[in-house]
Parts: structure tokens; C-alpha cells; sequence
């Protein structure tokens, strides 16, 4: 079962930390924290995108897509989060965040943030309407 509240509150973590960040953009531990917030929300909104999939499809190959296949299927049931391409370019952000010890966080995965902000915002809102009419 979805927690959809859960993964709101997630994306509200992320909303918050955006805004802390940039009254603060010196503070590193802020920009830690952005980086964290950005991690968890990208993989928590993969779970939760791969849950409402198999519960509005019966597709048994959903657990075994990979990200862009995932977006892709995603978009063909309706229920679209984001472009392929900009899901992979998120998560390369992340790997090369990981691979420089945060040193490339600024430069890679700040500028994105906002739009990203507004795609897991518009997928929540979407998603809520889906699992409503899926449950009526």
C-alpha cells in the first residue's frame, strides 16, 4: 500500500530545505542537507512510482525496469512524472555527488532543483487523483 501522506511529506522536506538553503547558500551543512533531501526524495519517489504501477497495472515486468524504462511505462499508463532523459540526468547527479564527496552538488544538481521540486509536486497531485478514482 501507498503511503501517499508519507511521500508528500517527503517532497514538503524538500520544499523546506530548498527554501533553508537558500536564505543560507554559504551554510555547508545546509547544502549537506539539500543533497540528502534530493537523494532520499529521488528514491523514494522511484518506490512509490513503482507501487502505484503494479497496483494500476499487472504488468509483471514493472519490479525489474530500470529508471527510464520506469518513466517511460509510467507515461504510457497515465500517470507521467517526468521526461526519461531529465529522471537519468537527476540520477547522474546524484552518482557524480557520491563520487566527489558532495563537491559537485552545486553545480549539478542545484540549478535543477526547482523543476524538480515542481515534477514530484504535479506526480503527488496526480497520483492522489489516480488512487482516489482507483479506490471509488
Amino acid at each position: 500500500m501507498i503511503d501517499l501522506e508519507n511521500y508528500k511529506r517527503a517532497v514538503l522536506w524538500l520544499e523546506r530545505t530548498m527554501s533553508e538553503q537558500a536564505s543560507q547558500p554559504d551554510s555547508k551543512l545546509l547544502r549537506t542537507a539539500l543533497s540528502h533531501t534530493f537523494k532520499v526524495t529521488y528514491n523514494v519517489t522511484e518506490r512509490v512510482l513503482r507501487e502505484a504501477l503494479l497496483q494500476l497495472s499487472d504488468d509483471p515486468l514493472i519490479p525489474g525496469l530500470g529508471s527510464g524504462e520506469l518513466m517511460r511505462f509510467a507515461s504510457d499508463e497515465g500517470l507521467y512524472l517526468t521526461s526519461p532523459i531529465a529522471w537519468l540526468k537527476y540520477g547522474l547527479a546524484i552518482e557524480l555527488d557520491k563520487e566527489t564527496l558532495g563537491a559537485s552538488f552545486i553545480e549539478n544538481a542545484l540549478p535543477h532543483l526547482p523543476q524538480y521540486l515542481d515534477e514530484l509536486q504535479s506526480f503527488a497531485s496526480r497520483l492522489e487523483g489516480r488512487l482516489t478514482r482507483l479506490a471509488a
